[in-house]
């Protein structure tokens, strides 16, 4: 989720609309409260945004938890 002013959304509003298209939550803020959220289009109504299928984004290296536990194992030696 990201939060902008009427201002920055107005000057670069094809950059925005497509980060909203690619799943991104744009929050407008005017005076430094929530006007407006722009999400992607839902093609079934019926079935809410939080329940529809999202891509999901590969991370590269190592998981949280295998570098949760060599920090662990350093600390201990």
């Amino acid at each position: 989720m990201v939060k902008i002013n009427m201002r920055e959304f107005s000057h670069n509003i094809a950059q925005y609309i497509e980060r909203a298209r690619r799943g991104e939550k744009i929050v407008l803020i005017k005076r430094r409260k929530p006007v407006v959220d722009i999400m992607p289009h839902n093609e079934c109504p019926e079935k809410p945004g939080w329940k529809r299928k999202i891509d999901k984004i590969c991370a590269r290296g190592e998981t949280f938890a295998r570098t949760v536990v060599k920090m662990r194992q350093e600390e201990r030696s």
